[in-house]
């Protein structure tokens, strides 16, 4: 699982527990694509990725040179030919393993949000401000095909080169049988976004939405019916690894999986709260999950905790506050009465450390530390210079990161 502050942790009896690895970056991830078994990546924004070359079991961070958006789609040629898509018209391709990154230009300024190619040659590129364009050389040459500038594309499946589904940041749900060329809206729900959407054959399919909705269609994507309405924020991503097996991504440390083909969902608490942008199984048991702050989570069956839909004793983080942000001088971090917490981290008469990063995870300020007696602390950020950083808190073992902005 990815998440956010360069966490990376493991579990190893699904999703009980779960160790940290390292803290290697402080970036939010929310994409990840494997070749196979061995070779997978995660694009996170500011251009950074982890990348693997043994399953996940060693994770090596690297960054796109001169791109400081979010990578949204990554597509493997071949362990060595990667091609990624990001934020402001962003593409990329690496030809060595990422040792070096040439910049594809595509000639827009759009969101390029879902890359997905439906053979070796043949591949889409979905963005924002209805940005849609084709390639059918392997990405060596790109073809735009003009779409209305309203469809703000975020997700789409493609069955072929004729029939296609996509979902919009407006809660639209638009099919085109020829190509792209026109588009048919099928589902309109305003207010929401359709964050993902996947078919399991030509008829049934998933869509999820930022408002916890799940969409289910039994007829290829003509009529949607709402399958089931979550308990938790948002729901980001969809994985199905099989016909009856699937799992949906979230926020506040939920995660959703059906072993009937989508007609239930159970929560499992993955052990952090902070928010998952993707998941990702290889089969039932192993899998993936990227999200805030350089979270990257592994399970190795099916992502079960030991109490499904509840907080295990002892692995929930605490919901720490900043505020203002954007900050100008004076910034205040709050931490909820420790009283106040049901979970194992309880920084009351612990030591507790606490200080201002930069991205790259180098200590600019040390803000406190000792034993914590308040739920308050106040700091002068004035002397920062204009930028984005981040608050990081130690204590018990437990590290959790919170972005600000200096203005």
């Amino acid at each position: 699982m990815c998440g956010n502050y360069g966490r990376l942790l493991k579990t190893t009896d699904g999703g009980s527990n779960w160790d940290l690895i390292s803290d290697i970056s402080t970036y939010d991830y929310f994409s990840i694509s494997f070749l196979d078994d061995a070779n997978g990546m995660a694009g996170g924004d500011w251009g950074s990725y982890f990348k693997t070359t043994d399953g996940g079991n060693t994770w090596t961070y690297g960054g796109i040179p001169g791109y400081d958006m979010i990578i949204y789609g990554i597509h493997y040629f071949s362990s060595q030919d990667i091609l990624v898509t990001g934020g402001y018209g962003g593409c990329y391709r690496t030809t060595d393993g990422g040792a070096s990154w040439n910049q594809v230009s595509l000639s827009t300024t759009s969101n390029l949000m879902d890359l997905t190619f439906i053979t070796p040659d043949i591949g889409y590129i979905f963005g924002s401000y209805g940005y849609l364009a084709k390639t059918t050389n392997q990405g060596n040459a790109w073809t735009i095909i003009p779409c209305p500038q309203t469809l703000h594309f975020l997700c789409a499946h493609v069955f072929n080169e004729n029939t296609m589904i996509a979902g919009t940041a407006w809660g639209k749900i638009v099919k085109s049988t020829d190509g792209g060329a026109t588009w048919i809206e099928k589902h309109s729900e305003p207010g929401e976004q359709i964050s993902d959407i996947l078919f399991l054959d030509q008829n049934k399919g998933f869509a999820v939405s930022g408002h916890s909705k799940i969409y289910k269609t039994v007829d290829g994507g003509e009529t949607w019916s709402v399958s089931q309405v979550g308990s938790f924020r948002g729901y980001t991503h969809i994985c199905f690894t099989n016909a009856s097996t699937g799992w949906i991504s979230g926020s506040d440390g939920y995660l959703l999986r059906t072993t009937d083909g989508g007609n239930t969902w159970h929560e499992i608490f993955v052990g952090t709260h902070q928010n998952q942008n993707v998941v990702y199984f290889f089969d039932e048991d192993n899998g993936f999950i990227v999200g805030n702050s350089g979270m990257l989570l592994h399970t190795s069956n099916g992502g079960y905790t030991s109490v499904p839909g509840n907080d295990p004793a002892g692995s929930c983080q605490p919901e720490i506050t900043l505020y203002p942000n954007p900050v100008t001088s004076h910034f205040t971090v709050r931490i909820p009465d420790p009283g106040l917490q049901t979970s194992g981290f309880r920084p009351q008469n612990s030591v507790v450390k606490l200080e201002v990063i930069d991205p790259s995870g180098v200590v600019l300020i040390d803000l406190y530390e000792g034993t914590f007696n308040s739920g308050e602390i106040q700091f002068d950020a004035g002397c920062l210079p204009r930028g984005v950083y981040f608050v990081r808190l130690i204590a018990n073992n437990t590290v959790i990161t919170r972005k600000f902005v200096k203005q």
